[in-house]
């Protein structure tokens, strides 16, 4: 079955009203055609970025993460993460957390779907949905 780790950014458009391209791989997901999965670092910048306050808000985001199989960063995870950090001198061409997302997504062998590849595209081995 095929993984795909949907990245932040997706989330946050989605959230806002922009259904492509979330809403199809939602219905995927839904019918267990593939695995969504979020890290939960993705949950942490989710959580962040926007105003959750309400119960209602609470409730709907519970609700969008639970279509999602969510992934701690393990030990095996972060250690993978930190390894290809330095074997490709990485330190300040991508964030420690999107290299956390990275390794999570080469760790799962998933691919990703993010809106910011220029973020990822320096890590090898990550590949992206479309």
């Amino acid at each position: 079955m095929e993984k795909i780790v949907i990245d932040t950014d997706i989330l946050i458009n989605y959230w806002r009203g922009e259904e492509a391209p979330l809403s199809g791989l939602l219905k995927q997901g839904a019918e267990g055609s593939l695995e969504l999965l979020a890290s939960t670092i993705i949950l942490f910048e989710f959580y962040s970025g926007l105003e959750l306050e309400s119960p209602v808000s609470r409730e709907r985001a519970g609700l969008l993460f639970s279509q999602f199989s969510v992934q701690d960063v393990t030990p095996s995870i972060a250690k993978l993460a930190a390894q290809l950090m330095r074997k490709n001198k990485l330190e300040g061409k991508i964030g420690k957390l999107d290299m956390l997302i990275a390794a999570t997504t080469l760790a799962l062998g998933a691919k990703l779907l993010t809106g910011n590849k220029r973020h990822f595209a320096p890590v090898p081995g990550v590949n992206f949905a479309e």
